[in-house]
């Protein structure tokens, strides 16, 4: 129902007023593999909306790619910090904490009636150095 557009999707945490957005896409041999989107505010904080590797190319460095775009660009803009939320099963909380992120937070993301726990993972700058 997600996918058809007959069910939506909510969190239990607010939103950070995004007022600037990047979307970045990773090619291979023209076929889109990987893709990251992100935001950030005036105020310096940040939030990774999502950052996806097709399965088969995981392993290979590519969301290690993305990931450090993304953090060198917090340091170009002077973003402390970025908020990243996951689902609590899925396997890139293994990811996040090996960039050094820490857990901070924890919150219900629905999809549709489906209820999941989120887990909300915190890089800055200060911890990255």
């Amino acid at each position: 129902d997600y996918f058809l557009g007959n069910s939506k999707e909510g969190r239990t945490w607010s939103f950070i007023p995004i007022q600037h957005e990047l979307n970045i896409i990773c090619e291979v041999d023209d076929i889109v593999v990987a893709y990251a989107s992100f935001g950030w505010t005036p105020d310096d904080k940040g939030e990774l909306k999502s950052l996806y590797v097709l399965p088969q190319f995981w392993n290979q460095g590519i969301g290690t790619q993305l990931w450090n775009h993304i953090t060198d660009l917090c340091h170009k803009e002077q973003v402390k910090s970025i908020d990243i939320w996951v689902l609590e099963n899925a396997r890139s909380s293994e990811f996040y904490l090996s960039k050094g992120c820490i857990k901070v937070d924890q919150g219900d993301y629905y999809i549709g009636e489906h209820l999941e726990t989120a887990l909300c993972y915190r890089w800055s700058q200060k911890d990255s150095t």
